[in-house]
């Protein structure tokens, strides 16, 4: 029996006035400066069925993708671009972290909630009516220019650009791409709804016929801050040049299609230790010491961003609920010999890799913002440094490593049923 696939994408536009999500003091929208999107492939192998949702939003929560779960009746593995000028809000009362960072995310928006749901499953709908047999073809290269590690100019950064592109049988092309970087341009001060970077990117893929997603990588410490001149829709459209350009030229290169013949996938949920969040006075002591530090470096972006962490630091102090654990999920999914791995977090670069060693002769994509949100997933070491990631974290010591080998274990699985 053929592997068949459908496409979709369906906009899924706030109203002006949202909350904009993503930095550490509110924003509301006043304007529209590029639409957001809900881009779906729906793949089925018989009576196994399930489909790739990329949104343009900042995150999304586990309880959303239950209910389009339970809607859809299908398995959904749902994932998130990471714009910081989407809604906030997409999250239920439930999300303990989402909801301990609402100066951050906003508080929680049913009309926005209902709205996503509605229009992914009609998404969903749609791309089960355009199944038609697919065939696959990947590309791998490198893309410099456009991110690099955020902590240190110099630092741990892996350039890769994974892209596996899907054609159906009619003709009509989807795109995927896998990136590591935060990809976001625009920053607190922008007051104009957009999917950032991917948004642009997508833009000149489609207008080629070509439905794109962009997969983000382990991008927990990958920004564009030491590549992008300024923060401004015309630098989002330099950067994105870089990026649409080495898509596009690989669209037009001579690869063979190969027909997809192996598809399947897994998911598995997770328990996460939560670290010793300190008292409120040691967290506003830490915060004073930064502020200090900041006053006397001229507001350099590391250290304000050191700054940002001892801030999110201290709203858990005061808010985050008295737990020892977080539950969680993994997801995974093969097609032919390429395995995508969601991530329900910010991975570090170097944890991505260490993933990716593990199989040195498989493709393996690292999704992150799947399923759910868990905020930053840091190695042991980034704990003693007191950087904002390493602050911004409610996860314990080693749990970078745990999911590590939790992923690689579900990599195995689907490497046995294939």
């Amino acid at each position: 029996m053929s592997i068949k696939c459908g496409f979709s994408k369906v906009d899924i536009t706030p109203k002006i006035g949202t909350f904009l999500s993503g930095y550490s003091h509110q924003r509301y929208s006043t304007n529209i400066h590029d639409k957001l999107f809900a881009r779906i492939i729906y793949f089925k192998n018989g009576s196994k069925h399930f489909t790739l949702i990329q949104t343009d939003l900042i995150a999304v929560d586990k309880y959303l993708v239950q209910k389009i779960n339970n809607l859809s009746k299908i398995t959904n593995f749902i994932y998130a671009i990471h714009t910081h000028s989407g809604p906030g809000g997409f999250f239920d009362k439930r999300s303990e972290l989402l909801n301990t960072a609402q100066n951050i995310f906003g508080e929680n928006n049913q009309e926005l909630i209902a709205f996503l749901i509605s229009q992914i499953c009609i998404g969903i709908e749609e791309a089960k009516v355009n199944l038609a047999e697919v065939e696959i073809r990947a590309y791998q290269s490198e893309l410099f220019g456009v991110g690099s590690n955020r902590q240190e100019k110099s630092g741990y950064f892996n350039p890769e650009l994974l892209i596996l592109e899907l054609k159906q049988k009619t003709g009509k092309r989807a795109l995927i791409y896998n990136f590591a970087c935060h990809p976001t341009i625009l920053d607190q001060h922008n007051l104009k709804i957009s999917a950032d970077l991917p948004g642009y990117v997508a833009e000149k893929l489609e207008q080629q016929d070509i439905l794109c997603l962009f997969l983000n990588g382990a991008a927990g410490d990958i920004s564009t801050r030491f590549t992008r001149n300024e923060s401004s829709f015309e630098e989002l459209a330099r950067l994105g040049n870089l990026l649409s350009n080495k898509l596009i030229t690989a669209t037009k290169k001579d690869h063979q299609y190969q027909k997809l013949s192996v598809l399947d996938f897994v998911q598995r949920p997770i328990k996460l230790q939560v670290r010793e969040i300190p008292a409120i006075h040691e967290a506003e002591q830490d915060l004073t010491e930064k502020l200090t530090k900041l006053n006397n470096n001229n507001l350099t972006r590391v250290i304000q961003s050191e700054v940002e962490g001892a801030e999110v630091n201290l709203l858990y102090a005061k808010h985050f609920p008295n737990k020892t654990e977080i539950d969680s999920v993994l997801c995974g999914f093969v097609l032919n010999n390429h395995y995508v791995i969601g991530i329900p977090g910010e991975l570090f670069n170097a944890l991505g890799d260490d993933i990716k060693k593990s199989f040195p002769n498989k493709k393996i994509l690292i999704g992150t913002y799947f399923q759910d949100y868990i905020g930053y997933i840091v190695p042991i070491k980034e704990y003693e440094y007191g950087s904002y990631e390493s602050l911004s974290t409610v996860l314990a010591k080693g749990s970078g490593e745990y999911i590590v080998s939790e992923a690689i274990k579900l990599i195995s699985e689907l490497e046995e049923e294939k």
